[in-house]
C-alpha cells in the first residue's frame, strides 16, 4: 500500500519540528527548493506554501533569489539566505 501524499501541513510540522529540535539551525541553508521537495515527497507547491506559514510563524526567513533557512525563532540567531 503507498503512503497517503503529504499536504504543506505535514511538511510545516516536519521542517518545524526539525527546527524545534536543533537539526536545522540559524545560517543554515535549506538547499534547493526542486531537491528538498523531491527529499520531502511532495510537490514544489506544497514546500512553497509550506515555507509562506512557517516564515509567517517567524520560523524560517525567505530571501528572494537566495532561498530559505531557519530564522530567528527557530534557534535565537539571524539566518543566512539559502540558495533557491
Amino acid at each position: 500500500m503507498t503512503e497517503p501524499a503529504r499536504t504543506h501541513e505535514d511538511v510545516r510540522r516536519i521542517l518545524a519540528d526539525q527546527i524545534s529540535a536543533g537539526r536545522l539551525r540559524p545560517g543554515q541553508r535549506l538547499g534547493a527548493e526542486r531537491a528538498l521537495a523531491a527529499e520531502l515527497g511532495v510537490s514544489r507547491a506544497a514546500l512553497r506554501q509550506a515555507l509562506a506559514v512557517l516564515e509567517e510563524g517567524g520560523l524560517v526567513r525567505r530571501v528572494p533569489g537566495r532561498g530559505a533557512g531557519p530564522g530567528r525563532r527557530g534557534g535565537g540567531q539571524r539566518a543566512a539566505a539559502a540558495p533557491g
